[in-house]
């Protein structure tokens, strides 16, 4: 399993990867062509965003933490514009002057998903007048890179929810797990000095976030909820323990609801537990 697309990236032909780009636009439905070009693309050593060179400028002066990325319109779709080399990234703004923004994919990836509710997707290769792109939508974009990378960064859990719940199928629930696997927090809600649940009829579900600010809102909606500080594996071993001991009552967890709702399952997250620690192991 590759740990991330930086370590194989001088190994990439991104003349073929061009090549691979075009064959797509013309032919949407070449899976030999996707396939090669999933493997090509997840192995670069960066994806390079695109800004202005004047916003860029102004950024770095403001001492901003980021910059303002271009994004164009594909029909009632919003795109990312993403480029496999930075020579790419000329000419893309016509003369004004450009600045290639580079992430390893791992990182691109975290980064435009961070943006999702902004923007749909990513479009690889796009020259606005001189050459189409090939678009994915960020849900997609994170079933593709994990089905060829085997992992996924933590920052793409809300994506990875998003596909997950219309795929409604085990390998897409298993990315969801992988993803919650590396967050580095997971946040637990408490109610006096128990655990806070969400009810499903009979049924009970630890209610578990991801996500900082959605665990805020959603226990200022309760009163007398407090938030815990605590890990994935912690997590895991509590749900264990909470399902042995509830008779069946109570079935997993519940991640980022009411907002973002998923389904954890303790099993499948100590797969995915310790699949991330012997990949740490192996690095």
């Amino acid at each position: 399993m590759e740990n991330g697309g930086a370590q194989a990236g001088g190994l990439v032909d991104d003349t073929r990867l061009q090549e691979l780009v075009k064959t797509l636009v013309e032919d949407p439905k070449n899976a030999v062509a996707e396939r090669e070009f999933w493997h090509e693309f997840c192995r670069l050593r960066d994806w390079n965003f695109v800004a202005s060179a004047e916003d860029a400028q102004k950024a770095i002066e403001a001492g901003q933490p980021g910059v303002p990325l271009q994004i164009f319109r594909d029909g009632d779709r919003t795109l990312v514009p993403v480029y496999t080399s930075a020579a790419l990234t000329t000419g893309v703004l016509g003369d004004k002057p450009v600045a290639a923004i580079t992430m390893p994919p791992e990182e691109a990836l975290a980064y435009a998903c961070a943006m999702r509710g902004r923007i749909d997707g990513i479009m690889v290769n796009v020259i606005p007048g001189k050459a189409s792109g090939f678009g994915f939508r960020l849900p997609d974009l994170c079933a593709f890179f994990h089905n060829e990378m085997g992992y996924l960064p933590a920052a793409a859990i809300h994506s990875a929810v998003d596909y997950a719940r219309g795929a409604q199928h085990q390998a897409a629930f298993k990315m969801v797990h992988d993803a919650v696997a590396r967050c580095e927090k997971i946040y637990v809600a408490f109610k006096d000095e128990s655990f806070a649940f969400v009810k499903d009829g009979e049924n009970l579900w630890l209610w578990a976030f991801s996500d900082a600010s959605i665990a805020t809102r959603a226990c200022e909606r309760h009163e007398g909820l407090r938030l815990i500080e605590t890990t994935p594996a912690e997590v895991a071993q509590r749900i264990e323990q909470a399902v042995a001991e509830s008779d069946g009552r109570i079935k997993g967890a519940v991640l980022n609801h009411p907002e973002n709702t998923v389904m954890l399952d303790h099993e499948l997250l100590r797969e995915s537990l310790n699949a991330v620690a012997e990949n740490q192991q192996d690095a």
